[in-house]
């Protein structure tokens, strides 16, 4: 019997691949540091996909301290855990078991139990101290989460921050956006009017032309402007932009950056019971450290809540020490 070595050696490599969920690098356009105007070109990925939004997902932030080869390291890795009912929107999603699916519900409530507990802004202070959790854990709730690969071609922030740390622009990157009114923004771009005086022709043109999935020396871009509203949540406006004040390269490279954005942040081919275990396991511990004798009145309940679109992400305090995180191997620090 022939065996085919390549095929063999194919299925072997798999076992070994490091997980892009564990590196990509995203850039949140409601953050304060980029919130103003970015201008950009969308990239859809390998799939044709030109962007991926679920509805309810907690932001968890974690400090983790480990060893690799005998040196002492700190990594503050961030995790997207989606509602379960996103499962039946994702296109190739994987169907979790239904105890899969309970076990992702139980998570989901104990981080939307923890973030209220933890809400520093509610009256009275925080319950639980982030600083008195094993790993400093913080949560924040997006009600409604776009990402998207995108390559940047200039970013102006209405309250600019010298001390912010410089965006890599010369690639490909995954942006991210908290707010329902991007997707509604984002569809009102995307649409045709019929009574335009521009031909319906003309307009699919100019819609296209904003996304590469071929390489390009000047790709045009649109013009993204996020503003925090008068209530809650953001203003969010897409125009299109003159080809010669705002264009991009698209490089062979920029289109391989263009990973399936199903498995990006969250994984929805298939399901990590370790990761949704282990967060489980560390989110009640951090619950213990509630002894419920300050319990607030009905009527104060939900009243100071983080926002569905809430504001600037806050960095989490660093603690001394921590479990090593299971959900990434050494050699995804070794670079």
């Amino acid at each position: 019997m022939a065996i085919d070595i390549q095929e063999f050696v194919k299925s072997q490599s798999k076992l070994v691949q490091k997980r892009a969920t564990q590196r990509v690098a995203k850039v949140d356009l409601t953050n304060k540091n980029i919130r103003g105007q970015v201008a950009l070109h969308f990239v859809p990925d390998e799939d044709g996909l030109p962007m991926l939004t679920a509805k309810g997902v907690m932001e968890v932030h974690q400090t983790e301290h480990y060893t690799y080869q005998d040196e002492e390291r700190v990594r503050y890795p961030v995790y997207i855990i989606p509602s379960s009912t996103n499962y039946n929107n994702v296109k190739g999603a994987v169907k979790p078991t239904e105890m899969q699916l309970k076990k992702l519900d139980k998570l989901y409530g104990l981080l939307s139990e923890y973030r209220d507990l933890s809400n520093k802004f509610q009256e009275g202070g925080p319950k639980i101290n982030a600083e008195d959790t094993e790993t400093n854990l913080w949560v924040k709730s997006i009600g409604t989460y776009t990402k998207f690969w995108a390559k940047i071609c200039a970013i102006n922030p209405a309250v600019p921050n010298e001390k912010a740390k410089p965006i890599d622009t010369s690639k490909v990157i995954m942006c991210t956006h908290g707010s329902a009114n991007f997707v509604k923004a984002f569809n009102a771009w995307g649409s045709v009017d019929e009574d335009s005086e521009v031909s319906v022709e003309d307009q699919l043109a100019r819609i296209e032309s904003a996304f590469s999935n071929e390489p390009t020396e000047a790709a045009s871009c649109v013009k993204i402007t996020t503003a925090k509203s008068s209530g809650v949540g953001f203003d969010v406006e897409i125009k299109n932009t003159k080809l010669e004040k705002f264009s991009v390269e698209i490089t062979e490279e920029d289109i391989k950056e263009a990973t399936s954005l199903i498995k990006e942040d969250w994984d929805y081919t298939s399901f990590d019971d370790q990761k949704v275990d282990t967060l489980i396991e560390r989110v009640e511990e951090a619950l213990t450290l509630y002894d419920g004798s300050d319990e607030e009145s009905e009527d104060e309940d939900e009243s100071e809540e983080v926002e569905e679109e809430s504001d600037d992400e806050e960095e989490a305090p660093v603690k001394k020490s921590a479990k090593k995180n299971p959900f990434e191997s050494d050699d995804d620090d070794d670079e």
